[in-house]
C-alpha cells in the first residue's frame, strides 16, 4: 500500500486534459489536528480520544457511571502551497458515514426529543485549533470562542444512509489561504448537545486511521487563464449543467440547459482523462442518466469524473463523485 504522504503528492501532480484545464489534489487528515472530544457529565469535564477508526458525534448515557456523555469531532488538513499560475475553484469535505444510532437502536439516523428535533442535523463549524488539537478546544466552533471563524456554516448529514457524506468547503479553504494559514480544520458535531432522554443518539464516522475511508479533502485548481475560463463565462450566459445526486452511487442525473439551436455532444471523463462514456445530443432530451458505466456496461470504480458538455465553440464541465 502506497503511504498516505507519497499518495497524496502523487495525485497533487494529476493533470486533467487541457479540455477541462484543472488539476485535483486529494488531502488526509493531519493526526495531530484529528480526534474525539466528550463531556462527561459524571466527571463535569471533557475527555480526549485521540486514537481509534471509528469516532462519534452526538449523545449517549453512561451505565456504569452514571451521566450523560456527548461528543464532538475534530480534523484537520495541512494546506499545500501551489504555485501562482494555479488558483483554487473548489474544495470538498468527504467523511465516510459508517453507522447510526436513533434512541438506542442501531440504524436510524438520530432522534432528538425535543421540539423540532426532527430538524436537528450534523453540521460543521470551521475552526482554528492551532497544530495540535487539546481538550481546550472543546468550544472552538462555538459563537464568540475566539478558536471560531464561522459556526454551523453547513449541513454534513441529515440522513441515515451510509456512505460519503460530502460538504462544500470552498469560502473555507480560501479565506485559510488568504490569512496565510498552514491548515484548514473543522469541528462536526450536531445543532444540539443532547436531549437528556438517557438514549443513544449517535452517528459514527471512519477517522484518519481507517485504512479504506478516511476522511479527505479534495481541491480542485484550474490555471489561471486557462481554456476553460476563456469559454466558462460565453457558455455560461447561456447554458449550465448540474448533476444530482452528487456525490452519487446508484446513478446520476445530468441536466442540461440552453437556448442555442445545436446542443452538441456530452462526454464522461475518468480523473485520468480517459474518455468512458458519451451522449449524442441532437435536441436537448432531460435529463440524462449515467449508471457509472463504460461502453461496455462495465461497472466503474468509485472516484471522480468530469462531465464535458461541449457545443458551438464552448464547453462546460461539471464535476461529479461515485461513491460505492
Amino acid at each position: 500500500m502506497i503511504p498516505k504522504i507519497i499518495a497524496t503528492i502523487l495525485l497533487s501532480l494529476i493533470l486533467i486534459p487541457a479540455a477541462f484545464g484543472q488539476i485535483v489534489d486529494t488531502l488526509y487528515t493531519n493526526p495531530n489536528m484529528e480526534g474525539g472530544l466528550s463531556y462527561y457529565e459524571c466527571y463535569n469535564s471533557v475527555l480526549y480520544f485521540p486514537y481509534g477508526t471509528i469516532k462519534s458525534v452526538g449523545d449517549a448515557y453512561n451505565y456504569y457511571e452514571t451521566g450523560v456523555i456527548f461528543g464532538r469531532y475534530y480534523v484537520g488538513f495541512d494546506l499545500p502551497l501551489y504555485p501562482d499560475s494555479l488558483e483554487l475553484i473548489q474544495a470538498d469535505l468527504f467523511l465516510y458515514q459508517w453507522g447510526c444510532m436513533g434512541n438506542g437502536v442501531i440504524g436510524p439516523f438520530p432522534i432528538w426529543d425535543v421540539p423540532g428535533g426532527d430538524t436537528v442535523f450534523c453540521v460543521a463549524d470551521h475552526i482554528d485549533i492551532g497544530p495540535f488539537l487539546y481538550i481546550d478546544d472543546w468550544e472552538a466552533g462555538d459563537p464568540g470562542n475566539v478558536g471560531t471563524f464561522q459556526s454551523n456554516f453547513g449541513l454534513l448529514s441529515s440522513d441515515s444512509i451510509l456512505g460519503w457524506k460530502t460538504l462544500n468547503v470552498t469560502d473555507q479553504a480560501l479565506q485559510d489561504y488568504e490569512l496565510l494559514r498552514e491548515w484548514t480544520q473543522f469541528r462536526i458535531r450536531f445543532e444540539i448537545d443532547t436531549d437528556w432522554d438517557y438514549y443513544q443518539d449517535l452517528l459514527y464516522f471512519c477517522s484518519g486511521e481507517h485504512t479504506v475511508n478516511p476522511p479527505m479533502l479534495v481541491l480542485t485548481l484550474e490555471p489561471k487563464n486557462s481554456i476553460a475560463d476563456r469559454f466558462g463565462e460565453k457558455a455560461s450566459m447561456y447554458s449550465e449543467i448540474s448533476a444530482y445526486p452528487n456525490p452519487f452511487n446508484d446513478g446520476v442525473f445530468i441536466e442540461l440547459t440552453t437556448p442555442l439551436k445545436s446542443a452538441g455532444d456530452l462526454t464522461v471523463y475518468s480523473l485520468e482523462g480517459k474518455e468512458v462514456f458519451s451522449y449524442i445530443i441532437n435536441s436537448v432530451n432531460n435529463p440524462y442518466y449515467w449508471e457509472g458505466r463504460d461502453y461496455n456496461g462495465s461497472l466503474l470504480p468509485s472516484g471522480i469524473y468530469f462531465v464535458v458538455w461541449r457545443m458551438e465553440n464552448s464547453e462546460i464541465v461539471e464535476k461529479i463523485v461515485m461513491c460505492k
